[in-house]
């Protein structure tokens, strides 16, 4: 059985390779990185709703915190660019 510390790890993991894939599909379906935050945005839209059934319900709260750090990394990048016309 693995300790809390390997869960832990895990689930790292799979959030950053979940948000990195989602983080990649958006910047192919976009042109700008506010299309692509859109991407991210429309897809998190999804992960909301009126769901009773356990399973569905931990799914879509999964699904809205991938969405969540790939709209962060998103904004991150971002925020790395360089302002037009400066110089280092």
């Amino acid at each position: 059985m693995k300790d809390l510390g390997q869960w832990q790890q895990t689930f790292d993991d799979m959030a950053d390779n979940l948000s990195n894939g989602l983080l990649e599909d958006a910047k192919e379906n976009a042109k700008t990185y506010r299309e692509a935050s859109t991407y991210i945005k429309r897809a998190n839209q999804l992960a909301y709703g009126d769901i009773t059934e356990p399973l569905s319900r931990a799914s879509k709260t999964i699904a809205g915190a991938v969405c969540s750090l790939a709209l962060y990394k998103l904004h991150e990048e971002e925020r790395d660019m360089p302002i037009k016309g400066d110089k280092e």
